[in-house]
Order: C-alpha cells, then structure tokens, then sequence
C-alpha cells in the first residue's frame, strides 16, 4: 500500500507543480512586451472587485451593426489593458469585435501593474442575429468551405514520415512574423526570422504518425471538431473558433490544433493562433512557444496543414520540385551585359547556408556570431577571405573560370550554362571553406543559381551558388559578392 500512496502522491505533486509552472507561464505571456521598468514588483493597488463593467471598462454594440463590439478600457493610462476575448487576446485601449454568429459571449478584463497582472471576473454579451458579411471572406471560405460547408484537414506528416506540400510538418518563426511577412512577404523591424526544417533530414523534431484530423465547419455557427490519434490526453475535442480577418488571427476554444506530444506541454494557450498563410490546399498556423514551459527562448511554433482534398489527390509522379526563385539570363547576370568579365568574392558576413527546393534559407545567420553561437557551424575567415570565382564570357552560354580557394589557390577552366540556370564547370571542384565544411560542386561539376540581389539600376550584386544534395531535398548554398576585377 506504501508503494501505491507513493506513486498517487507523486503524480497529485507533479500536477501541482506542472499548474504552477503553467500559472507563471501564463503571466509570462502578457508581460512579453513590457520594458526593463516594468518588471520592477511593486503595490498591486488593484483588485479584482475594482475590475467591473462600467467602472474599469465598457462593452458597446454599435449603434448602426449590432454585431460589431466595442471594448474599452476606463482606467488610467498607467495600467496596460489586458483583453481575453472571442476573437483573442489584446492589450490596446480600445478593441474592435466583429462577431457573425449569434449567442453569448465572455470577456475577460484584467490590468497589468507594477505589482503583477489583476483580472477582474468575466462579463458577457450577446448577439441577437447571424450576420453574413462577417463570413463573407475568403479566409472563413478557404477555412470551413464557406457558409453550410465543412471542411477536413491534416497536419502534413503521415505514419510513413511523408510530407505532400512542406519540407515538413512543423516551421519556427519569429515573435514578430504574421500572414504579413509570411504570405504578404514583407519585411518588418523586430524578431522575424525563420527556419524551416525538412522532416527527412531532422526527422527527432518530431514522431511521424496518423495526427488524425481537424474539422472546421459553418453549419449552424463556428465550430471545430479536432481528433487527436497521437496525443490520448486531448483525444477528441470538440470546440468553437472564430477568424479576426483584419488581423490574421484565430481563436479556438475547448479545442486546439493538430501537434505533436513533444510540444504539448510548451504551449500555454494551443487557441490563440496566428494564421501565416491559407490557401484552398494549404495553410500555417502559429501558436506560441513560452519559455517558462519549454526553457527555451519564445518563438512561434508554426504547424503546416494540407487539406483533404489535396490529400486523396495528391500523387507522387505529378508533383514537380518546387523552383528557386532565380529567373534571369544566366551568363550575363554571372558577368555583364558591358563587359566579359566579372570578379565574385564568398561574403564574410553570410559565407554559406542551406535551403529547401524552392530557395528558402533554412538557418537564421547573419553574421559571423551567429554561424559560431550555432555550436556547430564552422566560420574561419582566414579561409574565407581568399575564396572568390571570376568568370570571362565567351559566349552565350559560355566562358572561362578562376576558382581561387581559401589558401589562395586558382583552379581554371571553362563553364557553360543551361536552362536550369546551373553553372556546368568542366570538372568537379571542391577545397575547404571552413573547418569540416567544404564548398564544392556536384559530381557532375555544378553549382546552381539560387537567388540574387540587384541593385536600383537592375545590376547583380550578390548570388547565392547552390550545390543540390545528392540524398536531401535541399541544397547548399554559398553566398558571393560581386567586386571590381583587379
């Protein structure tokens, strides 16, 4: 008996501490923004009795669409507003609502203060009527199939450790990227980056397996049916979720989505998701990893999804490597348009990387401290410094090469270039870049045109030169730029 007490003692304590862990991961989460000041403890002079609608904050409809809602905070502008909500989480003074569907809904209403996070208890309001024109837009169409419709998905791994649209299942993001840098392409200040594994090379990120399905559906109102074959404590869930399509986010409640057990426990709200991108076979959902669960810097964990449809079609045979993103005429871009002849140099700042089939960076350097704060990537400038490829035109798809590897070395002779916008040396060349890394070419001697920078008059100014991985999706990639000819 002493043994049994002991092992449910265990599990009771285990319970508790994981709660605790959860509750100051919570915290975490709604403090990620603050400043070094703000961290300061000091008096909480707010309780939850003062946090009541009317007093601390108001719910309005709008007078003209009852289905749009205001909320707003009435307190003092040295609290941070804190909004759980139907559509999220926020924090700004004042939050917009546009809720289609009928029913009651709650709101949580809490302040961030020098003393710690207050929320006050939860307050509700209610939509009388269904209203169209908030589902009448392509991401609750892409979702659910649109008004009366369902639709099926599932996370892009099966049991055979296949992966039909992504290199893999799951991504990691930066804390700021969103559908506007991921499917928009744009750049912002802040933490955006990105890396994004292939399941074949990096399968220990996670167990290739049925993850079962996700259902979301506009029969009668949002709902969403989840059913998790791999994680027995979720098992099926059955839930509601509702689209903020003006900022590109979902939230699901009494339901997450489809996730590996490995990241079960590094995640403190699976319903507050960013969706990065959603097309009718495809879409990225991103939660947040937080570091107090996982010990690991914060992050969003960015799950792919196919959709059914997509999945009974899919076959092998029709489905073309993805394409770098180079398009240009080869042999001029390597040298000029003016003159024969153009000098490369391997860059100092971002000597080499990896990327998938279509182009995309799979690490995040950009600099020499981050190819040596890896803990695995070698960096010697020493060797670095000296490497360089000067190519002279000879014809149009053709010319004269000076390899000149990292002991100043020159390795010469003559190229041509093809459709695939390779580079075709006239033998197979390889010398160290750095450490147990070497920069080389294929057996067949070649190197292909990834992606360029160009300046404002059109003109290359750096290349990435990819080496195809004869047994991965990938390749690997080295960056040069161009410099005058001596």
């Amino acid at each position: 008996m002493m043994v049994g007490t002991k092992l449910i003692n265990d599990k009771i304590m285990n319970r508790v501490i994981k709660l605790c862990t959860m509750l100051i991961a919570w915290g975490s989460v709604w403090m990620g923004g603050c400043t070094p000041e703000e961290f300061e403890l000091g008096d909480i002079d707010v309780n939850p009795q003062d946090l009541v609608e009317g007093i601390a904050f108001k719910i309005e409809h709008d007078a003209e669409n009852p289905n749009i809602v205001y909320l707003t905070s009435l307190m003092d502008d040295r609290y941070t507003p804190l909004w759980d909500h139907p559509q999220g989480r926020s924090q700004e003074r004042r939050v917009t609502l546009k809720i289609p569907f009928e029913g009651t809904y709650e709101v949580k209403f809490g302040v961030q203060t020098r003393g710690g996070i207050v929320f006050g208890e939860p307050a509700t309001f209610t939509i009388d009527d269904f209203y169209a024109g908030f589902v009448d837009h392509e991401l609750w169409e892409l979702l659910s199939g649109g008004v009366g419709q369902e639709k099926i998905w599932y996370l892009d791994l099966d049991e055979e450790g296949l992966s039909r649209y992504f290199v893999g299942p799951l991504f990691f993001y930066g804390m700021d990227d969103s559908w506007e840098t991921v499917t928009e392409g744009k750049t912002v200040d802040g933490d955006s980056w990105n890396w994004k594994p292939d399941y074949k090379g990096n399968s220990w990120l996670m167990a290739a397996g049925d993850y079962g399905t996700m259902t979301f559906s506009l029969k009668d109102g949002a709902s969403v049916r989840v059913n998790h074959r791999m994680l027995s404590n979720r098992g099926i869930e059955q839930g509601t979720y509702m689209i903020d399509t003006d900022n590109y986010t979902m939230r699901m409640n009494d339901a997450s989505p489809l996730h590996n057990a490995e990241r079960d426990g590094h995640v403190v709200d699976w319903g507050n998701i960013r969706i990065l991108s959603l097309t009718e076979d495809y879409m990225q959902l991103a939660v947040i990893r937080d570091k107090a669960l996982s010990g690991e810097e914060p992050c969003l964990l960015v799950y792919n999804f196919i959709s059914k449809d997509y999945k009974d079609n899919w076959e092998p045979g029709n489905q073309p490597d993805p394409e770098p993103p180079y398009e240009g005429n080869a042999n001029e871009d390597l040298t000029t348009s003016t003159s024969t002849m153009k000098k490369w140099v391997l860059s100092l700042n971002t000597p080499y990387n990896w990327t998938n089939l279509a182009g995309e960076l799979l690490n995040d350097w950009s600099d020499p401290s981050s190819y040596l704060s890896s803990g695995w990537a070698p960096y010697d400038a020493n060797l670095i410094q000296h490497i360089s490829l000067t190519l002279d035109k000879t014809g149009t798809n053709s010319g004269r090469y000076i390899f000149t590897d990292g002991s100043g070395g020159n390795i010469t002779g003559v190229y041509t270039t093809d459709e695939h916008n390779n580079i075709v040396f006239d033998q197979v060349i390889s010398f160290t870049l750095s450490g147990w890394l070497a920069l080389s070419t294929t057996d067949e001697g070649m190197l292909r045109i990834i992606d360029v920078d160009r300046d404002p008059t059109g003109h290359v100014t750096g290349l990435w030169l990819g080496k195809r991985d004869s047994d991965k999706p990938e390749y690997q990639v080295y960056r040069f730029e161009s410099t005058p000819v001596n």
